[in-house]
Formats: C-alpha cells, structure tokens, sequence
C-alpha cells in the first residue's frame, strides 16, 4: 500500500492528490518491498529525497503461494539507495517496536515517527503512514 502525503501550511499549497514523479522529499517505507517498488521509488529523486526504510524481512503473499519464495532483502536496499542514493537510513523497527513497546503492532507508528524527527524541520505535522508513505513538504 502507498500512501501519498502532503504537508503544506495551507491546503492552497497542495495542487495535486498524488506526489509527481521525482517530487517526494521523504520516502518512509515500513516494508522495504514496497519501498523498492516502482511506484514508490518513481517518486523519489537523488538529492532530494531521503529515506527511512524498516529493513525487517516481512513475507509478501507470494511467500504463500510459492514455498521457495525468499525475502529480496539485499536487491530492495540495493534499489532504494540507486533511487534516492545516500541520504537513506535502514531500521530493523520490527525489532525495536518489540524491545521498546512489547509488541511489533507499533512498527509503522514507530518509523513514521523516527522518519519525521530524521526530517527534521522539512517536515512538521502527522502525516498517516501506510506501508509506504512518499512525502512531499511545501
């Protein structure tokens, strides 16, 4: 699922529904699957975005329907750094969701979190975060 977000202080700011190819300034993948799709990553540009990407290995459907199925664990962080290129950030949020709030139900809250104090001030307010969320701040 991919959520696009607009953060503007006025809904006059936003001029679309969707982020336009190469115009996200954050990408906040909490599946790297999807973050590594190219839906998400055609939105991103080298310079301009940054990401923060849960690099938990969570199964997709396929992994149901095909039992030789394997997590593309190395190939989707190699495609999201060609696309975005330094300014990415990889966190096991599966993980840290566990130790710091007992239950890995808060992964996405937690990256969606951690990728707004990351941003720093290009991005205030709550955006919603789906399994990928593609940013854009005005």
């Amino acid at each position: 699922m991919h959520s696009h977000v607009q953060i503007a202080p006025s809904p006059q700011h936003i001029h679309a529904s969707r982020i336009a190819t190469g115009e996200a300034q954050l990408l906040i993948g909490c599946d790297a699957i999807v973050s590594a799709s190219a839906e998400a990553l055609s939105r991103t540009r080298q310079g301009m975005t940054r990401a923060v990407v849960n690099s938990a290995k969570t199964p997709t459907a396929e992994f149901v329907l095909n039992p030789d199925w394997k997590f593309p664990g190395t190939s989707a962080e190699s495609d999201i750094r060609a696309g975005v290129g330094d300014e990415c950030e990889f966190i096991n949020a599966n993980a840290l969701a566990l130790k710091l709030l007992g239950d890995t139900i808060y992964t996405n809250p937690l990256v969606l979190g951690y990728a707004c104090r990351r941003a720093g001030s290009r991005c205030r307010g709550p955006p919603c975060c789906g399994r990928s969320s593609l940013t854009q701040c005005r």
